[in-house]
């Protein structure tokens, strides 16, 4: 169930990152440097490596968050097994 959850808010990101990049028309890259890549390699969009960046960020806040909860359920495993040896 976990592993659903992580998959459908990695997909989420990914929809939702595409989407304002494209509204917000961001690049991630000065003026310069876009005008430079498109003349130099006109089949590269930097929205991809815009986009590739957010998803990555949002899988480390997604790991930390899996380790909380992980944490959290181990502790409250050992606080439940103590309990009841007592």
């Amino acid at each position: 169930m976990a592993l659903l959850g992580t998959l459908a808010s990695v997909l989420v990101i990914t929809f939702l990152a595409a989407v304002v990049t494209r509204v917000a028309e961001l690049s991630g890259l000065s003026e310069s440097s876009y005008q430079t890549l498109s003349v130099t390699a006109e089949a590269i969009d930097p929205r991809g490596g815009l986009i590739d960046s957010v998803v990555i960020g949002a899988l480390g806040v997604l790991d930390d968050v899996t380790e909380e909860l992980t944490a959290a359920h181990a502790a409250r495993g050992r606080r439940s097994a103590h309990e009841n040896c007592s």
